[in-house]
């Protein structure tokens, strides 16, 4: 082979590498482009399949879940998820009305998931002779108008007052929240149906009665009812946290502790009042209950038992 055809190979050889480098470096590029690509239509379409509600929460699209509860220690808040869908979510949590009487407090919050405007926010409440939402003169509210307007990604509250005719009691009100969505191709009503627990404790003080003793309570006589249940807590946790808890959620006042066993006590707007004690033992904790309302104290076990049971 001459020394021309030579060269002539080597340099053609060389640009055949280079051209081949070339091209294997344009297949990479390409198939890392396919890869990031597809890398993020399955992260998009994993974004679309679900809802964030709160920070390190999430939850699968659905119409609507069982009530979901996440405890405030700091501000003794308890807020409760009622229903949502992937436009709109429905929270509350209940606060005191009247120290005195059988009202209660609730705010609803509207939390809009979706990027466009919600509007005209209606609450439809079932009739009940036992619970109802009223206004500030007493009078039962079936069709309560809420926000006129929920612009994407907003949360408001709405402020309500329920009224019960037993606080001695739980109750459950059964309404449904209409709303309209307003999209670029238009506008479409919607509706979630909700359920919310008012139980006993929402109507619990932690207040002694002046010139009242808890040894003269409980030898008085008055507390004929007794009952017991058997705690086996959800989480893990020593005797004290189980009894913070049970005192700050139940609005029940702690009136003496040894070691693992504690008094509490606790009185009902109605005038009503419980004593129990909380004893910490192998396996379990065990409440014994006292009061002069034996639908208060069956009302009362039963919402420990649901909130600090198995």
């Amino acid at each position: 082979m001459a020394e021309d055809d030579l060269e002539d190979f080597s340099v053609n050889n060389h640009k055949s590498k280079k051209n081949k480098k070339k091209l294997n470096k344009e297949d990479k590029v390409k198939k890392h482009k396919q890869s990031s690509s597809k890398r993020k239509k399955n992260k998009k379409t994993t974004a679309d399949e679900l809802v964030r509600f709160k920070d390190g929460y999430e939850e699968a699209l659905g119409i609507s879940t069982p009530s979901k509860e996440t405890v405030c220690l700091s501000s003794q808040i308890k807020v409760t998820r009622l229903a949502y869908n992937k436009i709109l979510a429905l929270d509350y949590y209940l606060r005191p009305y009247n120290s005195d009487s059988n009202q209660i407090l609730i705010c609803l919050q509207c939390r809009n998931f979706c990027e466009s405007t919600i509007r005209e926010l209606e609450a439809n409440i079932s009739h009940s002779s036992d619970i109802n939402i009223v206004n500030e003169s007493g009078e039962i509210q079936h069709f309560i108008k809420l926000c006129c307007i929920l612009n994407a990604g907003e949360t408001k509250d709405n402020d309500l007052i329920i009224q019960v005719n037993d606080v001695t009691t739980c109750h459950k009100l059964r309404g449904t929240v209409s709303y309209i969505q307003q999209t670029t191709n238009g506008t479409c009503q919607e509706k979630l149906d909700f359920c919310i627990t008012v139980g006993v404790t929402a109507f619990l003080s932690k207040s002694m009665p002046l010139g009242d003793s808890f040894t003269d309570l409980l030898s008085s006589g008055n507390l004929i009812h007794c009952s017991s249940i058997s705690l086996k807590p959800i989480i893990p946790r020593d005797f004290n946290q189980i009894l913070n808890l049970v005192s700050t959620q139940c609005h029940l006042r702690i009136i003496d502790q040894l070691d693992s066993a504690a008094s509490l006590f606790s009185q009902s707007t109605s005038g009503n009042r419980i004593c129990l004690l909380m004893k910490s033992k192998s396996s379990h904790i065990s409440v014994e209950a006292r009061s002069d309302s034996e639908s208060l104290m069956a009302s009362l076990l039963d919402e420990i038992m649901i909130n600090f049971a198995t």
